[in-house]
Protein backbone atom coordinates (compact mmCIF):
# COMPACT_ATOMS: atom_id res chain seq x y z
CA UNK A 1 0.00 0.00 0.00
CA UNK A 2 2.77 2.37 0.52
CA UNK A 3 4.62 1.78 -2.46
CA UNK A 4 1.47 1.76 -4.70
CA UNK A 5 0.55 5.40 -2.75
CA UNK A 6 3.99 6.45 -3.11
CA UNK A 7 3.50 6.04 -7.13
CA UNK A 8 0.45 7.86 -7.37
CA UNK A 9 1.98 10.60 -5.45
CA UNK A 10 4.78 11.13 -7.32
CA UNK A 11 2.53 10.52 -10.88
CA UNK A 12 0.65 13.99 -9.42
CA UNK A 13 3.77 15.89 -8.35
CA UNK A 14 5.73 14.83 -12.13
CA UNK A 15 3.39 14.78 -14.30
CA UNK A 16 0.15 17.14 -13.23
CA UNK A 17 -2.67 14.47 -13.99
CA UNK A 18 -3.81 11.66 -12.48
CA UNK A 19 -2.75 7.78 -13.14
CA UNK A 20 -4.93 5.50 -15.16
CA UNK A 21 -7.86 8.08 -16.44
CA UNK A 22 -8.38 11.03 -18.65
CA UNK A 23 -7.53 14.39 -17.86
CA UNK A 24 -10.51 16.79 -18.23
CA UNK A 25 -8.77 17.93 -21.69
CA UNK A 26 -9.16 14.39 -22.88
CA UNK A 27 -12.86 13.75 -21.64
CA UNK A 28 -15.18 12.71 -24.05
CA UNK A 29 -17.97 11.63 -22.63
CA UNK A 30 -20.05 14.45 -23.16
CA UNK A 31 -19.77 14.10 -27.41
CA UNK A 32 -21.88 12.28 -29.77
CA UNK A 33 -19.91 9.87 -31.89
CA UNK A 34 -20.93 8.46 -35.02
CA UNK A 35 -20.25 6.60 -37.98
CA UNK A 36 -21.92 7.45 -41.20
CA UNK A 37 -21.14 5.17 -44.60
CA UNK A 38 -22.74 6.46 -48.20
CA UNK A 39 -22.01 5.56 -51.71
CA UNK A 40 -19.72 7.61 -54.03
CA UNK A 41 -20.79 10.17 -55.84
CA UNK A 42 -23.63 10.75 -53.89
CA UNK A 43 -24.77 14.17 -51.65
CA UNK A 44 -24.31 13.23 -47.92
CA UNK A 45 -25.42 15.23 -45.00
CA UNK A 46 -23.90 15.51 -41.35
CA UNK A 47 -25.63 16.57 -38.91
CA UNK A 48 -24.16 17.90 -35.65
CA UNK A 49 -25.71 15.71 -32.48
CA UNK A 50 -25.73 17.28 -28.96
CA UNK A 51 -28.23 17.17 -26.05
CA UNK A 52 -29.82 20.26 -26.34
CA UNK A 53 -30.87 19.81 -23.01
CA UNK A 54 -27.64 20.35 -21.62
CA UNK A 55 -25.76 22.82 -24.09
CA UNK A 56 -27.21 25.64 -25.49
CA UNK A 57 -25.79 26.96 -29.02
CA UNK A 58 -25.35 30.52 -29.89
CA UNK A 59 -26.89 30.69 -33.71
CA UNK A 60 -24.10 31.00 -36.19
CA UNK A 61 -20.94 29.70 -33.84
CA UNK A 62 -20.91 26.17 -35.34
CA UNK A 63 -18.23 25.21 -36.63
CA UNK A 64 -17.29 22.15 -39.02
CA UNK A 65 -13.25 20.59 -39.03
CA UNK A 66 -11.67 17.99 -40.22
CA UNK A 67 -8.06 17.13 -39.93
CA UNK A 68 -7.38 20.49 -38.20
CA UNK A 69 -9.25 22.25 -41.19
CA UNK A 70 -12.22 24.36 -41.16
CA UNK A 71 -15.35 23.81 -43.29
CA UNK A 72 -13.86 26.59 -45.60
CA UNK A 73 -11.09 24.52 -46.75
CA UNK A 74 -13.15 21.60 -47.13
CA UNK A 75 -14.02 20.45 -51.29
CA UNK A 76 -17.61 20.98 -51.90
CA UNK A 77 -19.14 21.56 -48.69
CA UNK A 78 -21.23 24.24 -46.72
CA UNK A 79 -22.97 24.44 -43.01
CA UNK A 80 -26.44 24.38 -43.21
CA UNK A 81 -28.73 26.89 -40.97
CA UNK A 82 -29.24 24.17 -38.15
CA UNK A 83 -25.60 23.90 -37.21
CA UNK A 84 -25.45 20.48 -40.17
CA UNK A 85 -22.45 19.96 -42.77
CA UNK A 86 -23.55 19.11 -46.03
CA UNK A 87 -21.13 17.48 -48.73
CA UNK A 88 -22.11 17.38 -52.36
CA UNK A 89 -20.59 14.71 -54.91
CA UNK A 90 -18.83 12.93 -52.52
CA UNK A 91 -15.56 10.71 -53.34
CA UNK A 92 -13.04 8.69 -51.35
CA UNK A 93 -10.87 11.70 -51.39
CA UNK A 94 -13.79 13.03 -48.38
CA UNK A 95 -13.32 9.85 -46.27
CA UNK A 96 -12.33 10.74 -42.55
CA UNK A 97 -13.35 12.08 -39.22
CA UNK A 98 -15.30 15.61 -38.85
CA UNK A 99 -15.67 17.41 -35.89
CA UNK A 100 -18.84 19.96 -34.76
CA UNK A 101 -17.71 22.06 -32.70
CA UNK A 102 -19.31 25.00 -30.62
CA UNK A 103 -16.68 28.73 -31.14
CA UNK A 104 -16.36 30.54 -28.01
CA UNK A 105 -13.88 31.72 -25.72
CA UNK A 106 -13.53 28.17 -25.31
CA UNK A 107 -14.18 25.75 -28.24
CA UNK A 108 -16.33 22.78 -27.36
CA UNK A 109 -16.72 19.98 -29.42
CA UNK A 110 -20.25 18.38 -29.50
CA UNK A 111 -19.92 15.63 -32.04
CA UNK A 112 -17.93 13.86 -34.19
CA UNK A 113 -18.53 12.01 -37.07
CA UNK A 114 -16.36 9.00 -39.17
CA UNK A 115 -17.26 9.54 -42.43
CA UNK A 116 -17.13 6.20 -44.41
CA UNK A 117 -17.36 6.03 -48.41
CA UNK A 118 -18.33 2.72 -50.10
CA UNK A 119 -16.54 2.83 -53.59
CA UNK A 120 -15.88 0.22 -56.46
CA UNK A 121 -13.03 -2.18 -55.85
CA UNK A 122 -9.18 -0.76 -55.52
CA UNK A 123 -6.28 -1.62 -57.45
CA UNK A 124 -5.26 -5.40 -58.10
CA UNK A 125 -1.91 -5.27 -56.63
CA UNK A 126 0.58 -8.77 -56.62
CA UNK A 127 -0.16 -10.06 -60.09
CA UNK A 128 1.95 -12.43 -61.62
CA UNK A 129 2.37 -13.90 -64.92
CA UNK A 130 3.70 -16.92 -65.93
CA UNK A 131 4.09 -17.12 -69.82
CA UNK A 132 5.14 -20.16 -72.29
CA UNK A 133 4.92 -20.78 -75.85
CA UNK A 134 0.71 -20.22 -76.30
CA UNK A 135 -0.80 -20.45 -72.70
CA UNK A 136 -0.10 -17.58 -69.73
CA UNK A 137 -0.96 -18.52 -65.78
CA UNK A 138 -2.29 -15.44 -64.24
CA UNK A 139 -2.34 -15.29 -60.41
CA UNK A 140 -3.49 -12.19 -58.48
CA UNK A 141 -4.28 -11.41 -54.69
CA UNK A 142 -8.03 -10.16 -53.79
CA UNK A 143 -8.27 -6.55 -53.49
CA UNK A 144 -9.91 -3.81 -50.95
CA UNK A 145 -13.81 -4.32 -52.10
CA UNK A 146 -14.64 -0.64 -51.68
CA UNK A 147 -17.51 -0.93 -48.78
CA UNK A 148 -19.16 -3.79 -51.13
CA UNK A 149 -18.59 -7.28 -52.08
CA UNK A 150 -16.47 -8.06 -55.22
CA UNK A 151 -18.83 -9.63 -57.79
CA UNK A 152 -16.42 -10.66 -60.55
CA UNK A 153 -13.35 -10.08 -61.93
CA UNK A 154 -12.74 -8.68 -65.79
CA UNK A 155 -9.20 -9.72 -67.51
CA UNK A 156 -8.96 -8.63 -71.37
CA UNK A 157 -5.64 -8.62 -73.41
CA UNK A 158 -4.41 -7.32 -77.17
CA UNK A 159 -0.98 -7.72 -78.91
CA UNK A 160 1.04 -5.06 -78.64
CA UNK A 161 1.08 -3.93 -81.76
CA UNK A 162 -2.87 -4.00 -82.35
CA UNK A 163 -6.17 -2.11 -80.88
CA UNK A 164 -8.56 -5.25 -80.72
CA UNK A 165 -8.83 -6.47 -77.16
CA UNK A 166 -9.99 -9.77 -76.35
CA UNK A 167 -12.51 -10.71 -73.07
CA UNK A 168 -11.43 -14.36 -71.51
CA UNK A 169 -14.44 -15.26 -70.29
CA UNK A 170 -16.60 -12.92 -71.45
CA UNK A 171 -15.58 -10.74 -68.92
CA UNK A 172 -16.74 -12.35 -66.03
CA UNK A 173 -14.43 -14.10 -63.82
CA UNK A 174 -15.92 -15.82 -60.72
CA UNK A 175 -14.76 -13.86 -57.64
CA UNK A 176 -13.64 -16.93 -55.82
CA UNK A 177 -11.06 -17.60 -58.68
CA UNK A 178 -7.40 -15.57 -58.49
CA UNK A 179 -6.27 -17.63 -60.95
CA UNK A 180 -6.53 -18.40 -64.68
CA UNK A 181 -5.29 -20.08 -67.74
CA UNK A 182 -4.95 -17.51 -71.17
CA UNK A 183 -5.12 -20.07 -74.07
CA UNK A 184 -3.95 -19.71 -77.90
CA UNK A 185 -0.92 -17.24 -77.38
CA UNK A 186 1.05 -16.61 -79.84
CA UNK A 187 4.65 -17.68 -79.59
CA UNK A 188 7.45 -14.98 -79.46
CA UNK A 189 4.76 -12.26 -78.90
CA UNK A 190 4.00 -9.31 -76.38
CA UNK A 191 0.81 -8.84 -75.04
CA UNK A 192 -0.76 -5.73 -72.63
CA UNK A 193 -3.03 -7.42 -70.37
CA UNK A 194 -5.63 -5.21 -68.14
CA UNK A 195 -7.39 -6.89 -65.15
CA UNK A 196 -9.56 -5.35 -62.51
CA UNK A 197 -12.23 -6.16 -59.96
CA UNK A 198 -16.05 -5.29 -60.15
CA UNK A 199 -18.71 -4.75 -57.13
CA UNK A 200 -22.14 -3.58 -57.16
CA UNK A 201 -20.83 0.13 -58.01
CA UNK A 202 -19.14 -0.79 -60.91
CA UNK A 203 -15.63 -1.32 -61.97
CA UNK A 204 -12.55 -0.83 -60.18
CA UNK A 205 -9.41 0.52 -60.63
CA UNK A 206 -7.60 -0.90 -63.93
CA UNK A 207 -4.22 -2.49 -63.56
CA UNK A 208 -2.44 -2.89 -66.94
CA UNK A 209 1.21 -5.12 -67.72
CA UNK A 210 2.66 -6.42 -70.31
CA UNK A 211 4.71 -9.83 -71.03
CA UNK A 212 6.24 -11.96 -73.89
CA UNK A 213 5.38 -15.15 -74.44
CA UNK A 214 8.14 -18.09 -75.48
CA UNK A 215 9.53 -19.15 -78.39
CA UNK A 216 8.13 -22.45 -79.65
CA UNK A 217 10.32 -25.59 -77.95
CA UNK A 218 9.70 -27.18 -81.54
CA UNK A 219 10.43 -24.43 -83.47
CA UNK A 220 13.87 -23.63 -81.57
CA UNK A 221 15.17 -27.22 -81.51
CA UNK A 222 14.21 -27.54 -85.52
CA UNK A 223 16.50 -24.21 -85.73
CA UNK A 224 18.99 -25.39 -83.99
CA UNK A 225 19.49 -28.75 -85.81
CA UNK A 226 19.06 -27.25 -89.06
CA UNK A 227 21.41 -24.43 -87.88
CA UNK A 228 24.05 -26.57 -86.95
CA UNK A 229 27.51 -25.75 -89.07
CA UNK A 230 25.38 -23.18 -90.83
CA UNK A 231 28.51 -20.43 -90.07
CA UNK A 232 31.46 -22.82 -91.52
CA UNK A 233 29.31 -24.24 -94.32
CA UNK A 234 31.33 -23.62 -97.51
CA UNK A 235 28.75 -23.67 -100.71
CA UNK A 236 30.98 -25.87 -102.83
CA UNK A 237 30.36 -28.83 -100.51
CA UNK A 238 26.87 -27.87 -101.51
CA UNK A 239 27.77 -27.62 -105.08
CA UNK A 240 29.13 -30.96 -104.98
CA UNK A 241 26.53 -32.74 -103.09
CA UNK A 242 24.26 -31.52 -105.70
CA UNK A 243 26.67 -33.28 -108.83
CA UNK A 244 26.58 -36.53 -106.65
CA UNK A 245 22.90 -37.04 -106.82
CA UNK A 246 22.37 -35.63 -110.06
CA UNK A 247 24.72 -38.55 -111.79
CA UNK A 248 23.24 -40.72 -109.68
CA UNK A 249 20.32 -40.41 -111.13
CA UNK A 250 21.77 -40.34 -114.82
CA UNK A 251 23.10 -43.60 -113.98
CA UNK A 252 20.18 -45.38 -112.75
CA UNK A 253 18.57 -44.23 -115.56
CA UNK A 254 20.69 -45.49 -118.22
CA UNK A 255 20.92 -48.87 -116.49
CA UNK A 256 16.96 -49.16 -115.91
CA UNK A 257 16.70 -48.38 -119.64
CA UNK A 258 19.66 -51.38 -120.45
CA UNK A 259 18.00 -54.04 -118.63
CA UNK A 260 14.43 -53.23 -120.46
CA UNK A 261 16.33 -53.47 -123.82
CA UNK A 262 18.06 -57.08 -122.79
CA UNK A 263 14.94 -58.17 -121.89
CA UNK A 264 13.31 -56.98 -125.37
CA UNK A 265 16.32 -58.97 -127.23
CA UNK A 266 15.79 -62.07 -125.13
CA UNK A 267 12.20 -62.11 -125.82
CA UNK A 268 12.77 -61.61 -129.35
CA UNK A 269 15.26 -64.44 -130.08
CA UNK A 270 12.71 -66.67 -128.47
CA UNK A 271 9.82 -65.93 -130.71
CA UNK A 272 12.53 -66.28 -133.20
CA UNK A 273 14.00 -69.92 -132.25
CA UNK A 274 10.22 -71.40 -131.55
CA UNK A 275 9.49 -70.36 -135.66
CA UNK A 276 12.52 -71.88 -136.63
CA UNK A 277 11.64 -75.54 -134.59
CA UNK A 278 8.04 -75.13 -136.18
CA UNK A 279 9.64 -75.41 -139.90
CA UNK A 280 11.94 -78.52 -138.76
CA UNK A 281 9.61 -80.37 -136.93
CA UNK A 282 7.22 -79.34 -140.50
CA UNK A 283 10.29 -80.87 -142.74
CA UNK A 284 10.26 -84.29 -141.14
CA UNK A 285 7.23 -85.64 -141.92
CA UNK A 286 8.11 -85.38 -145.69
CA UNK A 287 11.87 -86.94 -144.86
CA UNK A 288 10.73 -89.30 -143.69
CA UNK A 289 7.90 -90.19 -145.71
CA UNK A 290 10.22 -89.66 -148.83
CA UNK A 291 13.42 -90.69 -148.12
CA UNK A 292 14.70 -88.63 -151.62
CA UNK A 293 13.09 -85.39 -150.41
CA UNK A 294 15.75 -82.82 -150.61
CA UNK A 295 14.48 -79.04 -149.31
CA UNK A 296 16.92 -76.90 -151.53
CA UNK A 297 16.08 -78.40 -154.74
CA UNK A 298 11.97 -79.01 -153.73
CA UNK A 299 12.80 -82.36 -155.68
CA UNK A 300 12.70 -85.89 -155.23
CA UNK A 301 15.88 -87.86 -154.98
CA UNK A 302 16.38 -91.33 -156.59
CA UNK A 303 19.33 -92.25 -155.35
CA UNK A 304 19.44 -94.41 -152.07
CA UNK A 305 20.17 -93.21 -149.26
CA UNK A 306 23.44 -93.44 -147.36
CA UNK A 307 24.75 -93.91 -143.48
CA UNK A 308 24.49 -90.57 -142.89
CA UNK A 309 20.63 -90.19 -143.54
CA UNK A 310 19.71 -93.01 -141.03
CA UNK A 311 21.49 -91.46 -138.34
CA UNK A 312 20.03 -87.61 -138.86
CA UNK A 313 16.58 -89.67 -139.35
CA UNK A 314 16.91 -91.47 -136.52
CA UNK A 315 17.54 -88.24 -134.26
CA UNK A 316 14.92 -86.37 -136.29
CA UNK A 317 12.05 -89.66 -135.35
CA UNK A 318 13.38 -89.23 -131.74
CA UNK A 319 12.73 -85.82 -131.42
CA UNK A 320 9.16 -85.94 -132.72
CA UNK A 321 7.71 -88.42 -130.61
CA UNK A 322 9.35 -86.32 -128.16
CA UNK A 323 7.83 -83.70 -128.93
CA UNK A 324 4.25 -85.30 -129.88
CA UNK A 325 4.50 -86.86 -126.34
CA UNK A 326 5.06 -84.03 -124.46
CA UNK A 327 1.75 -82.07 -126.65
CA UNK A 328 -0.20 -84.82 -125.58
CA UNK A 329 0.69 -84.51 -122.04
CA UNK A 330 0.00 -80.91 -122.26
CA UNK A 331 -3.33 -81.39 -124.03
CA UNK A 332 -4.00 -83.64 -120.77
Amino acid sequence: MVIRFLNIFFAYLCLGMPVGGNSPSEDKSHITQYVLKVDQNSNVTLPCLYDKHVTTVATGSLAWFREGKNEKSIHHSKVLPNGSLFLIDVSIMDEGVYKCVMQGEKDTDLSIATLNIRSTPGLIKNITVIPSSVLAVVRWEKPENGGYSITSYTLRYRTLDEDIWQSFMSGHIPSTINQVDVYKLEPNTTYVFQIWANNKLGSGTVNELEFTTQHSRKEVELARHLLVGAETFDTRTWLVAVFLVFSALIFLGFGTCFIFYREYRKSSSKENGDEDTEEVMELVPHIITNPGYHDENQRWSTSEPDEEFYQITFHLNNSVQLTNKSKSNDGE
